[in-house]
């Protein structure tokens, strides 16, 4: 049976992840908070883990804000969806089949969020505009390369 979820926790998660991310983009907690429509206090309760108040609407203000998706602000882990995908109830009757589908559905979702989290970061660090840069493709086979 999974564990029960903990509202306390949930919600320092959350406000520890848009803190991360608002400090990551060097942007004031007045601007942000301006920019969803809520006071900075607000702001810095729901970022303290401090504001139980916290609406799904008033989440995906932040999201779309930040750029983000609601996966990354809940702290969900890719192995903890990837292990979902993997378990079945003992005593199922689940085909061999369906076994290898979802292994393979919890790779594809795995391999997906992983590449939006890069996405993600890539998006928060500024290269110089001269600087090699070489992209890799899943294969392992080099797909771009900038030189000096």
């Amino acid at each position: 049976m999974p564990k029960p979820i903990d509202l306390e926790d949930l919600f320092k998660t959350i406000g520890e992840n848009f803190h991360t991310i608002r400090n990551a983009r060097k942007e004031k907690l007045d601007v942000a908070a301006e920019a969803v429509g809520v006071s900075h206090p607000v702001l810095s309760r729901i970022e303290n883990g401090r504001y139980s108040g916290l609406s799904v609407e008033l989440l995906v203000k932040l999201c779309n804000h930040y750029q983000v998706k609601l996966q990354q602000i809940l702290g969900l882990e890719v192995m903890q969806v990837f292990n979902l995908s993997q378990s079945a109830e003992s005593g199922s009757s689940s085909t061999l089949k369906q076994v290898v589908n979802d292994v393979a559905e919890g790779y594809i979702q795995a391999l997906e969020q992983a590449k939006s989290e890069i996405a993600f970061l890539r998006s928060l660090v500024t290269l110089p505009e001269k600087a090699p840069v070489e992209v890799f493709q899943l294969n392992g086979a080099k797909s771009t390369k900038r030189s000096k």
